[in-house]
């Protein structure tokens, strides 16, 4: 089924879609918050090891690292999440959408 967009979706299909992507909201903002509690302590033996300058180099090493990915990875935006998954090696089954399962007898 191609993506026909928001207006032309089923109930179920939107039901569907909008509970993954609430899932994965939930998912990255507790992976941020568990990262930010690890991040405090982590500082603190960085601090004790490395002195306030070391520990300043090595963060703004990893956030330039990080900036790098930013750049190198793709952005989905105004994407349907069925375009990102085709275009992904290792999905090439899509989800079954409620709508796609046989009726309980």
């Amino acid at each position: 089924m191609a993506a026909t967009g928001w207006p032309r979706r089923s109930s179920a299909e939107w039901d569907s879609s909008a509970r993954g992507l609430s899932s994965f909201a939930g998912i990255s903002a507790g992976i941020g918050k568990l990262g930010a509690f690890i991040g405090v302590f982590l500082f603190l033996v960085l601090q004790t090891s490395l002195g306030l300058r070391g520990t300043l180099l090595l963060t703004a090493g990893v956030a330039v690292a990080d900036f790098a990915l930013t750049l190198v990875l793709p952005e989905p935006a105004g994407r349907s999440l069925e375009d990102v998954a085709a275009s992904t090696p290792g999905t090439g089954t899509r989800p079954r959408l409620l709508a796609d399962q046989p009726a309980a007898p």
